[in-house]
């Protein structure tokens, strides 16, 4: 690593059609209060005005390194593509229609240069509505035990925008969606995780995005993603990165669950009572059965979690 990079971050966005979004997620990243950074700004195949306002914003700003796709490439090949090339110290990422808050990257540097351990650091979250509506804010674990055992548990230790991590691990290409799980399974196998207990990033809630309609495609790839890491607990060749395609039966039926699935997450993330979102939660997994075994599946290693630990 070229010395001269010390401290220095290369936050990576990677966009597709988000005239309405982009700049004001690229003027929370040059409003920190942290300086010695790079914006790398992608635009993955646009058919709106996405490239033009792109355009535009790299010529008024110098620290914003502008890249255009002719053809979408998709995220994960995106993001594989520039880690590998940069020589900063640290990777940051961030999705269009999130914002950081102006102090997010000069206190998760301050943390990693307190614990030379560290291998990645989140912040805590606020989630917004595609209007900007508040929805609620996360809890996640903050210290290294306790977040690789909900790693363990499979319950949700970062938002992808808010991550930062030590540029030693890389995303990897056969990931076309969970590529965060990947890479934080990855980098808890190396070294240690901590989020932030204070709220530093906005995530924005879309009820009709990827998240959402690639469902069916995320249960799969989350399955090989810890698949793939108990294959290397066990020291045992992880074989061949690669999942089946959903069905076009699967993806009907997903398509009618949706709507309870969507039904849920707003309730859960607006921090309701779990008699506002269990049923929605439950009629979701009801229709749509590759939900129902994913939840089972996280309800018994919880329960036994709780015997064995």
């Amino acid at each position: 690593m070229d010395l001269t990079c010390k401290g220095h971050i290369e936050v990576i966005c990677s966009v597709r059609n988000a005239e309405a979004l982009i700049e004001a997620t690229v003027l929370s990243v040059l409003s920190q209060t942290y300086k010695n950074l790079t914006l790398t700004l992608v635009d993955d195949g646009s058919s709106d005005s996405t490239q033009k306002i792109c355009v535009r914003l790299a010529t008024e700003y110098p620290c914003i390194k502008f890249h255009q796709n002719d053809k979408c490439q998709g995220l994960t090949s995106v993001l594989a593509k520039f880690v590998e090339k940069s020589e900063a110290q640290y990777i940051a990422r961030i999705d269009a229609g999130d914002l950081w808050l102006p102090k997010k990257l000069e206190m998760q540097l301050a943390i990693f240069e307190s614990q030379p351990d560290l291998i990645i650091v989140g912040t805590q979250i606020d989630y917004l509505s595609n209007s900007g509506d508040y929805f609620g804010a996360s809890c996640f674990s903050e210290n290294d035990n306790d977040i690789k055992k909900n790693l363990k548990l499979r319950i949700g230790i970062f938002e992808h925008s808010s991550i930062m991590f030590k540029n030693i691990v890389n995303y990897r290409v056969e990931f076309k969606y969970s590529q965060d799980l990947d890479l934080y399974l990855r980098c808890a196998e190396i070294g240690s995780l901590h989020c932030l207990p204070k709220v530093l990033t906005k995530c924005q809630v879309n009820l009709e995005g990827i998240t959402m309609l690639k469902k069916p495609l995320q249960l799969r790839y989350q399955r090989l993603a810890y698949r793939s890491a108990k294959r290397r607990k066990l020291k045992l060749e992880e074989g061949e990165l690669k999942i089946v395609n959903p069905s076009a039966f699967d993806l009907y039926v997903w398509s009618v669950a949706k709507f309870f699935w969507a039904s849920y997450v707003r309730c859960k993330t607006s921090n309701y009572s779990p008699t506002r979102y269990l049923p929605w939660l439950i009629c979701a997994c009801f229709i749509y059965q590759p939900l129902l075994r994913d939840y089972l599946h996280r309800i018994f290693l919880r329960t036994v979690g709780k015997f064995v630990g």
